[in-house]
C-alpha cells in the first residue's frame, strides 16, 4: 500500500551556544528561564511532549557577540564552488551554503534559517562552531550568525527513518489510519525535534514511542481519526446497470471520493445521505468521511452504493446535491 509519507523541514532550531562563534543568550518566548526547559521536563516525562505545546526558543536580548546582518543573503548570487541551482548558473546563499554544509559538514550541520525578529540569516553546527563560523563567513558572507545546536540534522534524519519504517504496520487494508498509527514525520529545526504526526493513540501508544526514540528527540502532532462531521461531498451517478423507474426506492449508484484517498475505495466511508423530496425532484447529498491521516492523490476509483429512499422516485428527477445549484448526476469529469 502506497503512502504519502510527510517529511516537514520547519524553520527554525532550538539552541544554545557558546565560545567565540556568539555566546547567545538563549530563553524561552515569555517565560525568560534562560535554558532548555522545555527538554528538561521532557526527559523527566514517560512521554515525548506535544509539539505545539513546546515553547520555541528566542534571542532575547540579540546576541552581541555576532555580526550586523546582512540582508543581501537572501539575494541569489554565483557561488563558484557549488551547484548551480538555476538554469543561469546562479545559486543563492542559503542554498549555497546548505550544499556545502550537507558535502562538508554534514556531522555537525544542524540547519539553517531566517530569524525574522532580528533580520539575521542563522545557521548551526554541533561542534567546532568557531571553525564552522570562519568558513561560513569566507564562503558565504560576513554576516551570517553561527551558533552551536544540540543535534545535527544527520542525527534528526536517522530517528525520522526509524519512525517511517514502523509507519505501514498500523495501516489497516482499508486505507485508513488504525488508532496510534504514525501517519508523517518531519524535522522541526526550531525545536531541534523530529515531529511525529500520530493518529487517535492512547497513553501506551505514547510511551512505546518515546520510550524508542526519546523524549527530547521526538514531539508528537496528535491528530482524530475523521467522523461524519469530516464527511465531504461527492459527485456520484445511476449505476449503469441500475433500473430506474417510477416505483424505485432502491437505487444503485457509483460514489467518486473527490479528497485525496491514495487510490482506496470510499467503501465504509461513505456516510448518511442526505435526501431532499421536492414536488419535481429529489436531491441527494452523498458524502464521504476521509481517509485518516496523509494520502496521495492518484484518481479515486468509484465505489458502488445503494441509495435507499423514503419514498418512490415517481416522475421525479433526480438530481446531486454535491454542487450548487444542484446538478443532473454523473462522474464524467471526475474520472
Amino acid at each position: 500500500m502506497r503512502r504519502e509519507l510527510v517529511t516537514a523541514l520547519a524553520a527554525g532550531l532550538v539552541l544554545g551556544a557558546c565560545g567565540g562563534a556568539g555566546n547567545l543568550t538563549i530563553e524561552p518566548g515569555g517565560d525568560g528561564a534562560g535554558e532548555r526547559g522545555d527538554d528538561r521536563l521532557a526527559e523527566q516525562a514517560a512521554i515525548a511532549p506535544v509539539c505545539d505545546e513546546l515553547t520555541e526558543l528566542a534571542y532575547d536580548p540579540p546576541p552581541e557577540e555576532q555580526p550586523t546582518p546582512d540582508g543581501s543573503l537572501t539575494d541569489a548570487e554565483p557561488h563558484p564552488d557549488i551547484d548551480p541551482i538555476d538554469e543561469d548558473g546562479a545559486s543563492d546563499p542559503i542554498g549555497a551554503l546548505t550544499q556545502w554544509a550537507d558535502r562538508d559538514a554534514a556531522e555537525h550541520f544542524a540547519g539553517l534559517w531566517l530569524d525574522n525578529d532580528h533580520g539575521a540569516t542563522v545557521v548551526a553546527f554541533t561542534d567546532d562552531v568557531d571553525a564552522y563560523a570562519e568558513q561560513v563567513r569566507e564562503r558565504f558572507g560576513a554576516g551570517w550568525w553561527v551558533v552551536e545546536a544540540e543535534r545535527s540534522q544527520a542525527e534528526l534524519f536517522e530517528v525520522q527513518a526509524e519512525l517511517n519504517e514502523g509507519m505501514e504496520s498500523y495501516w489497516s487494508e482499508g486505507g485508513t489510519a488504525a488508532p496510534g498509527a504514525v501517519y508523517s514525520s518531519g524535522i522541526d529545526v526550531r525545536k531541534g525535534r523530529v515531529t511525529v504526526g500520530i493518529m487517535e493513540p492512547d497513553e501506551a501508544r505514547l510511551e512505546e514511542l518515546s520510550e524508542r526514540h526519546g523524549t527530547d528527540v521526538i514531539c508528537f502532532e496528535i491528530e482524530q481519526l475523521p467522523t461524519e462531521a469530516d464527511a465531504q461531498p461527492a459527485p456520484w451517478e445511476p449505476d449503469p446497470g441500475a433500473d430506474l423507474s417510477a416505483s424505485s426506492t432502491s437505487i444503485d449508484v457509483l460514489v467518486n471520493e473527490v479528497g485525496c484517498a491514495s487510490g482506496e475505495s470510499a467503501d465504509g466511508r461513505i456516510a448518511e445521505p442526505e435526501v431532499v423530496y421536492e414536488p419535481d425532484r429529489v436531491v441527494v447529498t452523498i458524502r464521504v468521511v476521509p481517509v485518516a491521516g496523509a494520502a496521495a492523490c492518484p484518481s479515486n476509483p468509484d465505489t458502488p452504493y445503494t441509495l435507499e429512499l423514503d419514498e418512490p422516485l415517481g416522475d421525479r428527477g433526480l438530481l446531486d446535491g454535491s454542487h450548487d445549484p444542484p446538478v443532473e448526476p454523473s462522474l464524467d469529469e471526475h474520472r
